[in-house]
């Protein structure tokens, strides 16, 4: 657990003349059924409904390839490449829109999440750490 938890609510109070609030979600993929894919989407869909504007990269993931299975043929196929593209258009999207960063559980294990989360840090971004709701 971290000390720096910062507490937060999925539902924010907006004017309809308020500017959404935007967060990018941050996590592990590699090594992960479905390249944790369902989480990422829970998660967006979780902050959507509580009136966040959300970056979720599994879903610009099939967007760019297709589906998620071809996401991970492409990362197979040239890793390095891939990673490339893909933390380019999502440290970006962190420097140019996010107000904050949702991190999901096992980030720390992800060098792309580890980057992401270095990026939020230096931009002073509030970080929100998601629990692991599988653990007892």
């Amino acid at each position: 657990m971290h000390d720096n938890v910062i507490p937060f609510q999925l539902e924010l109070p907006l004017e309809d003349d308020d500017v959404k609030p935007a967060i990018y979600i941050a996590g592990p993929m590699s090594g992960i059924e479905d390249l944790n894919h369902p989480v990422f989407n829970q998660t967006a869909e979780a902050f959507r409904e509580g009136g966040w504007n959300v970056f979720n990269p599994a879903e610009v993931d099939v967007e760019l390839f297709g589906s998620t299975e071809a996401t991970e043929e492409a990362m197979e196929k040239d890793r390095e490449q891939f990673l490339r593209t893909v933390l380019a258009a999502d440290l970006e999207w962190i420097c140019v829109n996010a107000d904050a960063i949702a991190m999901l559980p096992g980030w720390e294990k992800s060098y792309g999440a580890r980057a992401e989360h270095a990026t939020a840090v230096a931009l002073g971004l509030q970080i929100i750490y998601i629990a692991d709701v599988t653990e007892d």
